[in-house]
């Protein structure tokens, strides 16, 4: 399986024709920056999937970690795979869009969101916290 992970400001769901809706993200990054610490953050993130297997009843977690690997936030739940396999597209591939709302981030650094599949990390993607108390 081939997984990329991309968080951004927000994500918007926007028709494209009757039925079918395509995904914009909106400021797409690896830094956010508050205007001091510790501070409540809201932000989204999208996994990018391909070759995904979908047998028995997989659960999916996405686990924000400090950087002295503490989780400080997660979300996760068992995947409903049967209408999951009904929806994969002939690519092969398969999206997660994710909101993650209100995260306490302690102090600024170096942050990372990891992609499980079963209790197995797939990734990890690392994102910065600055300081910029210009915003």
């Amino acid at each position: 399986m081939e997984t990329q992970i991309v968080l951004s400001d927000h994500i918007e769901s926007m028709p494209v024709s009757p039925g079918v809706s395509a995904n914009k993200l909106i400021n797409p990054t690896l830094a956010f920056a508050v205007p001091t610490t510790p501070n409540n953050l809201s932000f989204s993130v999208t996994v990018l999937t391909k070759g995904m297997s979908f047998e028995g009843t997989p659960v999916v977690s996405f686990k924000v970690f400090d950087s002295e690997n503490n989780i400080i936030n997660q979300i996760e739940a068992p995947l409903p795979a049967e209408q999951v396999k009904a929806n994969i597209n002939p690519l092969g591939t398969f999206n997660f869009n994710l909101d993650f709302r209100n995260v306490l981030f302690r102090h600024a650094g170096d942050y990372f969101i990891s992609f499980e599949l079963n209790g197995n990390e797939v990734n990890r993607q690392k994102f910065e916290i600055i300081v910029n108390s210009e915003i």
